[in-house]
Parts: structure tokens; C-alpha cells; sequence
């Protein structure tokens, strides 16, 4: 069953969580005014692969996610009905071939397929020659390739279903706002390589969207470019199936539409070296991956906002909107106008909460000090705002149970609040914004978000409120 709404690729929203949250106002205003992450969680995953150690690796899942059900299932069920809510099929090159693929889009209009190639071809190839040779890989909403050893297996698979989840969060609630990543590079081996480092700088607190070719990544750019914030791109991709520097164009269209997007270029290239502006990471340099941590932190919003003059140097460092102000109120002018022509403020504003005031930020033209008054103004505004906020817990229902206005009244209202309430609200990450626009970041971190039941989920949540009060 559908609910009769399109996602953002034509294709209809299934019944389920996030379609009767898009039902209720309440909950979709709600939803609207922050952003979202784990708006839908996958709980089953079905599988058909043949080697042993990625069977293992897709069977740990289990243990590593607690409302994950992993279950093998003989590829003739596939075109079958799986189950009424979001679920991924993992699936190697044998059993691929056994999927009758309109029929399982017409029987799970909530699933997704994700090949694990095992051929090196597939892995290293540009989609069109991959699907030329290989016409199964047409059928995959995802491609990975798993080879190596088991902990590079086991990593692999871990990334594939993070990257199946974010995907079908943007398929179920296209109109939420979100955080995300917008990764472009044509061959699945280093999908296979690089998002379980991704994944483990960024943590829960923003999404990854793949693509594999130019056409892939300027769509997405252009439908979903308010909600990025970094792009990593090859210099060579496939632009009308012709592999070519490519990569270079998507870059400049990205700095002249989007001059707030950090912009990452993972390639060893001599094109690349001619790019500026962006942050080079040398392809199978693994030293290179710590300082890319440090980048995504420090220019994706994760972090402190940097000020550095206009020779490069560091100047200032603000962790909170208050210290944010404080900077302003007292920087160069010269510097100040060209952060907000260019909008590097609304990234981090954005990432920490603060999405009206970024979207009123974004950007300015004005100059000198009315520049400053106008910054100043509507930033304490926001202050004021953020200090009359109360937490809502929001019941499945649309309502409101009970409110919050400090740590201790959330931590009062954690320990008495009936517990599908309690579980709601922790699936949903709905206490994120919240915490982040109170300068509680590092809570909010460790609240985003904790799936569980019954009273193991309530003092799960208590303990890690009780430690960020130390207590």
C-alpha cells in the first residue's frame, strides 16, 4: 500500500512511520523546523550471497544493531511480498540474477536492493560498462563491492546498510530537512573503502547520498542543495557514460551556486591540483584520512566556526551562537562581508540548530556596518527565542505529553514519561535539535539516536543525561 505522496524519484511513499508522521500537522510541522536523520530505520534485512564471510558479516549485524532482524532467504521469495515496512535485500552476483525486478518494486514499494559485487569488474567499472557486460547490475538501488579480508567485509556491510537507510530516509520524507553528504565517485571499490571511514567521522549526525556519475550528482545537487554540506567528488566520472574530468565541473558549478558547500576532491589527478578552494585527499593515502576528520569538523559545520583573515590565518573560533555574536560584534568588516556574501555562516548554523536563522542569513548582501546591525539583530533574536524553548514529547498520536525547559526537567521528563512515548521520540532524534541549540553538543550527540525498548531504553537515556550533568 501506498499513501498516495511521491518521493523524490517519482516513485509512491509507503504506509509506515514516516508516511503517518507526514500525515499529522503537528508532527510534520514539527518535523519541518529541524532535521531529521533516523526518520526510519531498517529492522529487516534479507539476504542471498554465497561467500561465508560476508554471510558472517551480514549475520553480526544483528549484534551490532539491536532492531536489526537479518535473515537469509532463497532468491525465488524475492519477487514475493517481504514486508510492509522499509527493508533492504542484500544480495551477491548469483542471486541478483534470480530477481524479477518489476515485480518486487510492484510487491515492496519500501524495499531496496543492494548488490555486494564480488567481481572486480563491477567493482572498478563505470556503470554503464559495468551494466554493458553485466545487465543484473541495473537492478541494484545500491552497488558495493566486498572483498578482502572478513573485518574489510564486515565493514563493508555495515557501510551498505547505513547507506541503504539514508537513502530510503530520503525516499519516505522528502520533504524533511537533513544533513547530508553528497559522495560522487563511479566505482563501487571505493564506496566499498572510504564510507565506513566517513561514516565513522560523521557519526549520526548527518547522512550520505551516493552517486556514480555527472548526471547522478547534479541532480541530487540541484534537489537537494539546500541540505548539503560537503561534497567529495573524483575528478574522473562518467558524463553521458564517457569517463572524463568531470569532476572538475561539478566542482565549479557547485563553488559559483553553493560558495558555503566545503568541497573535498579525492583524487590524485594532475586536474586536480589545479582546483582551489577545495581540500585534496590523495586517494589511498591513509594519513590523509585524518586530516580529512579534522577538515569535515572544522569546515562542515561539526565543530567550532573558524574565522580566518584573508590571508589564511586563524583569527577566531566560536562554539556557541552567544560566542558566535561576540565575534561578529568586534571582527573586520572587510572579513565580515565576505562571510556573509558567501554564506559560509549557514552551514553551521544549520548543524547546530539554528535553521531559521540560517535560512534568513543565506546570504547577505549588505555592507559595512549595517552589515554587522543586521547579523547582531537577528542573532539575538534568536537568543531570546531559543531561551523561552521548551522540549515537546511528542505522542504517536500527534500530541504532546509533556514539555522540558532545562536538563533537569528533560531528565524528570525521561524517567516518567510513558515509554512508547519515550521510544518515539528517541527513534526519531527528536532530541537533538533541541540540545544542539541549547549548546549542549556533545548530549546531543550521544542521545542521536538510541533505538531500544522498555525500561532498557529509559536508562540507557538517564545515564547518559545523568554523566553529560555529571552525576
Amino acid at each position: 500500500m501506498t499513501n498516495g505522496d511521491l518521493d523524490a524519484s517519482g516513485r509512491p511513499l509507503p504506509d509506515g512511520p514516516s508516511a503517518d508522521l507526514g500525515r499529522f500537522p503537528k508532527w510534520r510541522t514539527f518535523a519541518e523546523g529541524r532535521r531529521l536523520l533516523g526518520l526510519v530505520r531498517i529492522h529487516d534485512v534479507f539476504y542471498f550471497v554465497s561467500r561465508p564471510e560476508v554471510r558472517q558479516a551480514i549475520a553480526s549485524l544483528e549484534t551490532d544493531h539491536e532492531h536489526v532482524s537479518a535473515r537469509p532467504i532463497h532468491p525465488g521469495l524475492l519477487a514475493g511480498r517481504l514486508s510492509e515496512k522499509p527493508f533492504v535485500v542484500l544480495v551477491d552476483d548469483a542471486g541478483i540474477q534470480f530477481l524479477d525486478l518489476p515485480r518486487f518494486r510492484r510487491e515492496n514499494p519500501s524495499g531496496l536492493v543492494v548488490l555486494l559485487a564480488t567481481s572486480l569488474f563491477i567493482g572498478c567499472a563505470p556503470p554503464h560498462e559495468a551494466e554493458v557486460k553485466h545487465p543484473y547490475v541495473a537492478k541494484a538501488d545500491l552497488v558495493f563491492y566486498v572483498g578482502g579480508t572478513d573485518r574489510e567485509c564486515s565493514c563493508t556491510v555495515r557501510a551498505a546498510l547505513r547507506c541503504a537507510e539514508d537513502l530510503i530516509n530520503l525516499r519516505y520524507g522528502p520533504w524533511a530537512r537533513r544533513f547530508l553528504f553528497l559522495v560522487v565517485d563511479d566505482e563501487p571499490r571505493w564506496f566499498s573503502e572510504f564510507l565506513p571511514v566517513l561514516y565513522g567521522i560523521i557519526g549520526y549526525r548527518a547522512a550520505v547520498f551516493v552517486a556514480r556519475t555527472y548526471e547522478e550528482a547534479t541532480r541530487a545537487f540541484e534537489g537537494l542543495q539546500d541540505d548539503i554540506i560537503c561534497l567529495i567528488t573524483d575528478v574522473f566520472i562518467p558524463r553521458r557514460n564517457i569517463l572524463g574530468a568531470h569532476g572538475v565541473d561539478l566542482v565549479d558549478l557547485v563553488s559559483e551556486r553553493a560558495p558555503r558547500i566545503p568541497i573535498v576532491v579525492a583524487s590524485k589527478a594532475e586536474e586536480a591540483k589545479k582546483l582551489s578552494d577545495v581540500f585534496l585527499l590523495p586517494k589511498g593515502d591513509p594519513e590523509a584520512l585524518g586530516v580529512l576528520s579534522r577538515y569535515v569538523k572544522d569546515f562542515a559545520g561539526f565543530d567550532k566556526f573558524l574565522f580566518f583573515d584573508n590571508g589564511g590565518q586563524l583569527i577566531a573560533a566560536a562554539s556557541s551562537l552567544a560566542e558566535l555574536r561576540n565575534v561578529i560584534a568586534g571582527l573586520d568588516l572587510g572579513i565580515l562581508e565576505r562571510y556573509a556574501a558567501r554564506d559560509y555562516f549557514s552551514t553551521w548554523l544549520y548543524m547546530h540548530g539554528f535553521r531559521e536563522l540560517a535560512d534568513l542569513l543565506q546570504p547577505r548582501q549588505e555592507r559595512g556596518d549595517a552589515l554587522r546591525e543586521t547579523l547582531l539583530r537577528r542573532i539575538d533574536q534568536q537568543l531570546e527565542s531559543v531561551a523561552r524553548e521548551r522540549f515537546e514529547f511528542l505522542t504517536q498520536g500527534g500530541g504532546v505529553a509533556v514539555t522540558a525547559g532545562n536538563l533537569e526537567e528533560l531528565e524528570r521528563c525521561i524517567a516518567t514519561v510513558d515509554l512508547p512515548t519515550l521510544q518515539f521520540n528517541s527513534e526519531l532524534d527528536w532530541f537533538s535539535t533541541w540540545l544542539m541549540r541549547r549548546g549542549h553538543a556533545a548530549l546531543a550527540d550521544a542521545l542521536r539516536p538510541i533505538h531500544g525498548n522498555g525500561e532498557a531504553l529509559r536508562q540507557q537515556l538517564l545515564d547518559k543525561v545523568r554523566r553529560h550533568a555529571g552525576r
